[in-house]
């Protein structure tokens, strides 16, 4: 059972990911967790896996709030790579075939 565990949280290269791709995976796992917590039975085997699941929740706000708290703290990502390309000339395309005119 321990290897399933473990298995399940191996995921994509962590090289490959973006650290807001990876925020972004952390977060949407929270949500799971805390859905599946509120739809357990209240029985034995319920009550063991809510404990279970609100350490997890736990311990995964913690790493999300970390990450927004980084952020909010200019050490998150460089604000230059969230600049938007500059916008393409106003001339239009031309295929080459049509001259340039003073109305194209």
């Amino acid at each position: 059972m321990a290897d399933e565990r473990d298995e399940s949280r191996v995921g994509p290269d962590p090289a490959a990911v973006t650290p807001g791709e990876a925020a972004a995976a952390r977060e949407r796992a929270f949500w799971e967790t805390r859905r599946r917590y509120h739809e357990l039975d209240d029985d034995e085997a319920g009550r063991r896996e809510k404990r279970r699941l609100s350490k997890e929740s736990r311990r995964m706000n913690l790493e999300v709030r970390m990450h927004r708290y980084a952020r909010s703290h200019d050490e998150g990502p460089d604000p230059a790579d969230l600049r938007l390309p500059p916008l393409p000339d106003d001339e239009p395309f031309r295929d080459g075939d049509e001259p340039a005119g003073p109305g194209r």
